[in-house]
């Protein structure tokens, strides 16, 4: 292999290596330059990204990098309502294996507050998978479960006090409710926070 072909190469990996989150790259590079250097003709090799926290609804799997995820209209409407280019949404979430994943989560040390966060999330997560920003209080239940900041007595509390950012306040063993449009603002000031978070 040329010398100027190897270079171009490399920078392509790095490219690569680069899109993917930071966590990931030094790994998603490795691979490909083994790969390069190896000097096989097949295909890319998959990337495998270990699971860890930052991949909430993929527990026990082994998935691998697929990217953004799908940019419907009504996502494609909501990005650019709250003034984020895609490549900035895209560093607070993304697709692995048609999953919606989150790279970056609420930091709140208070559980009520980190609770509706993490309806908000859920509710985006829902638009990008369902077509319709919804909460499930089972799901942000399990969510919260997961992060430690479930709180028996003041969970279905917490979603009262926060009554305007729903159509109605999620209660046990109910339909999803709607994100108002109160609410809405709420998931873009949000995901703004987390997508401008250095």
């Amino acid at each position: 292999m040329q010398l100027d072909e190897l270079k171009k190469q490399i920078k392509e990996i790095s490219a690569i290596a680069a899109a993917v989150p930071e966590e990931f790259r030094q790994k998603c590079f490795e691979l490909l330059m083994t790969h390069l250097l190896t000097g096989s003709t097949g295909p890319l090799p998959t990337v495998a990204l270990p699971v860890s926290s930052a991949l909430p609804f993929m527990p026990g799997a082994q998935p691998s990098y697929s990217g953004a995820p799908p940019m419907t209209t009504l996502l494609a409407a909501f990005v650019n309502k709250i003034g984020l280019t895609q490549e900035q949404f895209g560093r607070v979430l993304g697709y692995v294996h048609s999953n919606v994943v989150f790279y970056r989560e609420p930091e709140s040390s208070k559980s009520a507050q980190a609770q509706i966060e993490w309806a908000l999330l859920l509710a985006l997560k829902n638009a990008i998978v369902k077509g319709n920003f919804i909460v499930d209080a089972e799901e942000v239940r399990l969510i919260c479960q997961e992060k430690g900041i479930f709180e028996r007595r003041q969970f279905y509390t917490n979603f009262r006090r926060a009554a305007d950012y729903f159509r109605a306040p999620p209660e046990p063993a109910g339909k999803p409710q709607p994100l108002s449009s109160k609410g809405i603002v709420a998931l873009g000031q949000l995901i703004k926070e987390l997508a401008l978070r250095p």
